[in-house]
This record gives structure tokens, C-alpha cells and sequence, in this order.
């Protein structure tokens, strides 16, 4: 059944820009809903694999959609890593996890299916499995000329002794935007040796370039991988290997691009000399008072929307978006390298429709959380366009996107007013 959104409404001038929040359903059906290449570009960051327990509804992923499912035992908390759809079942394994809920994911017994948490699979490739499932109903609402943006944090794989206190420090040695090693102080997992076909405890499992392979084989461009370097990152206690301090960034094309989508590099250029944006991204992390996960900061997203959508505008009636021209300098200049320099002052449409007028493209966040994208987007001039499970996070995105404090209780879901965000 569809949702119908919280609707946020900025102004600036004689401009309104709006952000729809589908929260409380799952992202595949929301994305079903969304008319087909409705979206300018795509800004998010999914939830880390194996990080934390977000509380919300499980989900059932993979498998037969037509099948009459038969759910096996749950999968115990402490050793979800060993245990397939096979033998979690037909061996008999009891789900003895010390009084943790039992529920926490089990797979059907006639189709393979999963029913769990995103984030909280038994394994890496089932984990990158279930996102490349979201990206396809993404794929259908993004336009052709349309870019996604993609962070991912990466984890070593955990092995180690038991325990069963819930601020032990030892479960996962993972690294994530808030700089924890370990998420069993939320969760309250146990630590128990796992296991893996050919991954082996300290192993770093490399999720993001997993991603980013299944999304080639998906048919997507991968353009870039961008590192996002944290400045302010911990320090971590190992004495084997580096301290991490960054994430991965990709950017990828849509499959039906055709080699041309639009990316507006002017707007990102960088330097006294207005030098092509680098690789390498230096952005500090920013807590967001009342967020109980993590969350990218907004310097951070700001430079994709600025590149992934016109700040002139799209077509009202296609959706088209405007471009740069590129015009010569009426005055000669030389640049650093001692080539000619060109400017791009000047917009110009790429449709032929009559009569249509210049509308903000729309920037869409499948895993929408404290809508920090849709903050940068109302404040760039974008639509906005937000999705997450958990209804629970409706309100503090609400606030968000206006502008204001976090609210000290963001469980309710009552319908925000228009408000000015701009204004004052």
C-alpha cells in the first residue's frame, strides 16, 4: 500500500523548493511508486554491513517473490556468519542467543529468500545482493542523463573470544563515520568466532569494491571512485595495520546513458586557477545533535548535487535539464598551464518544448535518514525527494530540513506546516 509523504516547503525569493519524506515503508516499494525517470541524480549513503541494529521492520529480500514462504529458525545473534538457509534449518541449530531477540533474520525453506534487516545479512555477498536489489527500482525512476552517488564504508572481518557484555569493544573491528570499532554497546552482540568460504579474521573485506562490481555487471558506468578523506578521524588502537581515515565515494552513470549524462564540472572547479575538482576529497566529519547514527556532512554531498544537476534548472515538461554553453572569453586569457581559458556564462536548453518554463531538478535519497541531503538540496535550489524505513526519524528530518534544532522527541509523524526556510 503507498504512503503518502510529509511535505516540506522552503522559500527563497519567489522560488519554492520542496522535499517529500516517504519514511515508514520499505524503499523498494516506495521506488516502485515514484514515476519512472522523475529523478535528476541520486545522493546516499546505504547502511554499513554488520554496523547496527536500526530497530525498524524486517524486510524480505531475494528469493522467489511468488513463493508461499516457510521460515526457518531464526539465526542466532552470535554466529549469524556460520550458518546458511541450509543448514540453520535441516541440522537442527538452536537460536541460543542469551535472551537477545530471537528474530533476527532467518531464510525461507523452500526459496532462499531472506527476511531481515539491510545491513544485518549473514554474509558480505548477500549484503551487496540485497543493495544491488534497491538500485534496480533506483535505476527506473533516475533519468538517462541522470548520476548516482554512492558512500560505503568498509569492515575487517571480525573473528575473536565470547562475551556477553554489552559494552565490550571487541565483536567487529569496523570502521564508520561515527569512528566506532564496534557497534555491541547499541546491539548488545555477542562476540563469537565467524566463518567464511575464504575470508579470515583481520581481513578487510573490501565491500565497497564488491558494490561497485556487482553495479558494472548491473550495467551502471562506474566514473569515479572518490576518497573521502576525514580529517578529524580517531586514532584506532592496532598495532598491525594503518589507522583508516577514509570512505569510499563512487559515482556511476545510468545503464542507459549512453555515454553522455549531465555533469556540471564548472560548478565544482576548485583553486585560485579553477582547476578540475580532484579524487581526493578533504571533509571533516559533523555531528548532527539528536541523529543516533551517522551522518555525512553536508560539505560532503554539497559538491555531487552541485555537479549531478543544473543549477539553471529543467524543462517542466520533460524534465531536461539546462546546461552551460561554452563561450569564448571576450578578453584573452592565459591559464597556469598556458592554454586558453574558456567560459561557460551563458545557460541553454536541451529540449525543443514549447512553452514550458524552468523548474529545480530533483535530488533523491533512498536511505534518507536525517535527511542531510535534502538540507543541502533545499538550500542549492533542488527538489527533494527522501526515503527510509524507520518512521521513528520523520520528525528529526523534518527539522532538519527547516532549519531548526533537533526534536527531543522524534516519534511522532504529524504533518509539518509550510514554513520559510529561508526567509530570515
Amino acid at each position: 500500500m503507498s504512503i503518502l509523504p510529509h511535505i516540506v516547503e522552503a522559500r527563497a525569493g519567489d522560488r519554492t523548493y520542496e522535499a517529500r519524506l516517504y519514511y515508514g515503508q520499505d524503499v523498494r516499494e516506495t521506488l516502485r511508486d515514484l514515476p519512472e525517470a522523475s529523478v535528476h541524480m541520486v545522493a546516499t549513503s546505504p547502511p554499513y554491513w554488520g554496523l547496527r541494529d536500526y530497530g525498524t521492520d524486517l524486510s524480505v529480500w531475494g528469493g522467489d517473490p511468488l513463493c508461499d514462504h516457510e521460515w526457518g529458525e531464526p539465526i542466532p545473534q552470535d554466529s549469524r556468519h556460520r550458518y546458511t538457509a541450509e543448514n540453520s534449518t535441516k541440522e537442527g541449530v538452536v537460536a541460543e542467543n542469551g535472551g537477545y531477540p530471537e528474530d533476527r533474520g532467518a531464510f525461507c525453506l523452500h526459496c532462499n529468500a531472506w527476511r531481515g534487516s539491510l545491513g544485518l545479512e549473514p554474509s558480505p555477498e548477500e549484503f551487496v545482493n540485497h543493495l544491488i536489489e534497491v538500485f534496480r527500482k533506483v535505476r527506473q525512476v533516475l533519468r538517462p542523463d541522470g548520476t548516482l552517488w554512492v558512500n560505503l564504508g568498509d569492515t575487517y572481518f571480525a573473528g575473536g573470544s565470547t562475551t556477553q557484555q554489552a559494552n565490550d569493544n571487541r565483536n567487529y573491528e569496523h570502521l564508520s563515520t561515527l569512528q566506532s570499532r564496534c557497534t555491541s554497546g547499541q546491539s548488545q552482540r555477542p562476540v563469537r568466532s565467524r566463518t567464511h568460504a575464504y575470508l579470515k579474521p583481520k581481513d578487510l573485506i573490501g565491500i565497497p569494491w564488491r558494490f561497485a562490481l556487482a553495479m558494472q555487471k548491473e550495467g551502471w558506468y562506474l566514473r569515479a571512485d572518490i576518497l573521502w578523506s576525514k580529517g578529524n578521524s580517531m586514532p584506532e588502537s592496532v598495532r598491525d595495520r594503518t589507522t583508516r581515515q577514509h570512505e569510499y565515494v563512487f559515482l556511476f552513470a545510468h545503464p542507459d546513458c549512453k555515454g553522455s549524462y549531465f555533469y556540471d564540472h564548472e560548478a565544482i572547479k576548485e583553486g585560485a586557477n579553477r582547476r578540475n575538482k580532484r579524487s581526493v576529497w578533504q571533509v571533516n566529519t559533523k555531528p548532527y545533535p539528536g541523529a543516533h547514527f551517522a551522518t555525512w556532512p553536508p560539505d560532503l554531498v554539497r559538491p555531487m548535487i552541485l555537479a549531478g544537476t543544473s543549477e539553471h534548472g529543467v524543462c517542466s515538461t520533460c524534465g531536461a535539464p539546462w546546461v552551460r554553453e561554452r563561450v569564448p572569453d571576450e578578453v584573452e586569457e592565459t591559464s597556469s598551464d598556458g592554454g586558453s581559458r574558456t567560459a561557460f556564462g551563458a545557460w541553454a536548453s536541451t529540449c525543443s518544448c514549447e512553452d514550458s518554463v524552468r523548474v529545480p531538478a530533483t535530488v533523491l535519497d533512498p536511505f534518507s535518514g536525517s535527511a542531510t541531503t535534502g538540507r543541502v538540496s533545499l538550500i542549492e535550489g533542488r527538489h527533494y525527494i527522501g526515503i527510509d524505513l524507520n518512521l521513528d526519524y520523520v520528525e528529526l528530518a523534518k527539522a532538519r530540513l527547516m532549519g531548526q534544532d533537533a526534536p527531543s522527541d522524534s516519534s511522532d509523524s504529524e504533518e509539518s506546516s509550510v514554513l520559510s526556510m529561508f526567509g530570515k
